[in-house]
């Protein structure tokens, strides 16, 4: 198999996270700013990422839409249901990666992360490469 050993990363000195980019690495750092384009109404925290904003917006809502499939807990955003999934159910994931470990709690999940997998294998990152 053909490596790229020519590829930079970008490493952060704040957090350590690496990013293949200049750009990204440009966009990673304005998460460590304190000052936000985007200002939440309720509490005032500020976010330089849309994204981020509207999920802390969420936060401040009463309604529970997401609903864990597992034991039907309610939650405001994905994300406390995903982190709820994770902490709580974790033992309930018994199909197993045999390439990463990664569990899931059914078969057709798993199914469909093996193909993550296939195309890894078959993709290159590099522009025109062959």
């Amino acid at each position: 198999m053909r490596t790229h050993s020519h590829i930079n990363t970008y490493k952060c000195d704040l957090c350590g996270h690496l990013l293949k980019t200049l750009d990204t690495y440009r966009n990673h750092q304005t998460l460590h700013t304190n000052e936000g384009r985007y200002r939440c109404p309720v509490c005032s925290k500020a976010f330089n990422h849309k994204q981020y904003f509207d999920d802390h917006c969420r936060s401040h809502r009463t309604a529970r839409d997401f609903i864990c499939g597992a034991c039907h807990t309610s939650f405001k955003t994905t994300k406390a249901l995903r982190a709820h999934q994770r902490e709580v159910h974790l033992q309930d994931k018994n199909m197993v990666c045999e390439v990463c470990d990664a569990r899931f709690m059914t078969n057709y999940n798993l199914r469909g992360h093996m193909k993550k997998h296939t195309r890894e294998a078959l993709m290159c990152t590099v522009l025109f490469c062959k």
